[in-house]
């Protein structure tokens, strides 16, 4: 075979990444909580965090939190799953069109394919944290301090869920959750401070959240080849790989929150939490597989960019009452989500070949091979998301003997509009969370130690079932492969907090 009669191209030159584990583009402390008490009311305590999660749900509160230290571990299962409820023309996509041995199309083995990737979808893994938090009160350090202040914070670190050091490549015409999915397999630091405006009755607070994520590998078996458009079935694309070292990557947002007490047994707050991103650059050398009458390998250098975990501006609005000597406290809030403005995020990266590495017309020369290549990029998927509110509710009974119950509901709302018109392979679900928990004092505080408290709290998330109008766009961003893919299935999980009251 003549090269000169070859015409070769890259013919995939987008990935996206598969994240580890069931999960909104936020963190664990979003959906399964800070502390057993804030997990048990369902995050419902943007006007009543009593320790140093207050810095990330509401830091005004860290004023009138007492000094506190407190250690907490959660875990989550998944029960999450995928299937095709209608293949539709997915087959249309290349990724699923699979050719026997004489190069004819195999239906049944591109249908297999199709059913894996699909599977491999709802595929998550447990995952578990462990975490400390406290309050220092900052009139102890300083007793001339004029009004009420403390500085507070909380350190969670992920236990199990998922490799904490692989990320797993796939190409944007797979199925994957890009709201439901980032990794929850991160370090997370909030610090606040909180401080009194008005004694007794108005309070402001301020703190910042910074997470991390492991260094780690990243590779995929996206097909990047030459290949004779004019004859397919004898050189078919082969598959390619790349691997890169992921350096580690920290990301860092604000909160700022007001928490007000119009009355001794009512609170009201109002909290801002800014955007958040967290951006990758990577090099990569790929590898090409050539069929030229000889295998031929060729490495190829990409530059890797591109947004993976991002979360958007939220407003959260609350209010609390706790009728005097009845031992009830009523909780009730809402969260504005502005997901829409992330349209352009769900293409996770973006592959291009370094400037340098091309011609004035984007083709790559590789003088071995005495050709050019030309360079292409899928275009990001086309994505419909929409601003979502978010209410949450909660209840929780004390007795003066120190034992305590609670429970909390939760509506999160998919940000993904259901009907993507087929243009992306792009699954989510709206889901409902219920919670309960239970509480006990072990030690009453004296002068000389402190109160010491056990809590206990269980979540169950019930996924909505969802037909997810799943396809492909061609380069007019119209489609050319519709399907229909169910997600759907529950999480379930709990965890215990010890805390000492000083």
């Amino acid at each position: 075979m003549e090269i000169s009669a070859i015409a070769p191209r890259l013919v995939r030159g987008a990935l996206t990444l598969l994240p580890l584990l069931v999960g909104m583009p936020a963190e664990a402390s979003d959906y399964f909580g800070l502390g057993s008490r804030n997990a048990a009311l369902s995050g419902a305590v943007a006007a009543d965090c009593q320790d140093g999660a207050a810095a990330w749900y509401n830091p005004a509160l860290l004023a009138v939190a007492p000094g506190t230290v407190g250690l907490f571990y959660t875990t989550v299962y998944s029960g999450m799953s995928t299937s095709v409820e209608s293949a539709g023309s997915l087959g249309h996509v290349p990724a699923f069109q699979l050719r026997d041995a004489d190069g004819m199309l195999d239906e049944a083995a591109g249908r297999a394919a199709l059913d894996q990737a699909v599977d491999e979808a709802g595929d998550f893994e447990r995952y578990s944290g462990v975490g400390m938090s406290f309050v220092l009160p900052l009139g102890r350090l300083f007793p001339s301090l004029p009004i009420p202040a403390a500085f507070g914070g909380t350190l969670l670190v992920p236990g199990d869920g998922g490799s904490l050091a692989h990320f797993s490549g796939s190409r944007a015409d797979r199925p994957f959750f890009p709201t439901f999915n980032a990794p929850f397999n991160q370090a997370r630091i909030h610090f606040g401070l909180g401080s009194a405006v008005w004694p007794d009755h108005l309070f402001l607070g301020a703190g910042t959240s910074v997470h991390s994520r492991v260094n780690g590998t990243f590779s995929t078996h996206n097909p990047v080849a030459s290949f004779d458009s004019e004859h397919p079935d004898k050189n078919p694309p082969a598959p390619s790989q790349a691997d890169t070292t992921q350096r580690l990557d920290l990301s860092a947002s604000w909160t700022a929150g007001l928490f007000a007490r119009p009355l001794s047994w009512a609170t009201a707050a109002v909290v801002y939490h800014s955007a958040e991103e967290t951006s990758m650059d990577m090099n990569i050398e790929a590898v090409m597989e050539l069929d030229l009458g000889q295998p031929v390998r060729v490495e190829v250098p990409y530059e890797m960019t591109g947004a993976f975990a991002w979360r958007p501006h939220r407003l959260v609005a609350g209010l609390t009452a706790a009728p005097p000597d009845t031992g009830l406290t009523v909780t009730a809030e809402v969260e504005f989500a502005l997901w829409k403005q992330f349209e352009d995020h769900v293409q996770i990266l973006r592959l291009e070949v370094p400037e340098d590495s091309l011609s004035s017309d984007k083709t790559l020369y590789i003088e071995d091979l005495g050709g050019w290549f030309r360079v292409e990029s899928a275009n990001r998927p086309a994505a419909r998301l929409r601003n979502t509110w978010m209410p949450r509710g909660a209840v929780e009974y004390r007795w003066t003997n120190g034992l305590a119950v609670r429970g909390g509901y939760s509506y999160r709302l998919s940000p993904l509009e259901p009907d993507q018109r087929h243009l992306n392979m792009l699954l989510d679900n709206s889901w409902h969370s219920f919670t309960a928990g239970a509480a006990v004092r072990l030690l009453d505080r004296t002068e000389t130690r402190p109160e010491l408290l056990l809590s206990a709290h269980a979540q169950g998330i019930y996924l909505v079932p969802r037909d997810n109008a799943a396809g492909a766009a061609g380069t007019d961003d119209q489609p050319y492969a519709r399907g229909i893919i169910r997600s759907e299935g529950f999480l379930v999980g709990g965890g215990l907090e010890l805390s000492a009251r000083f």
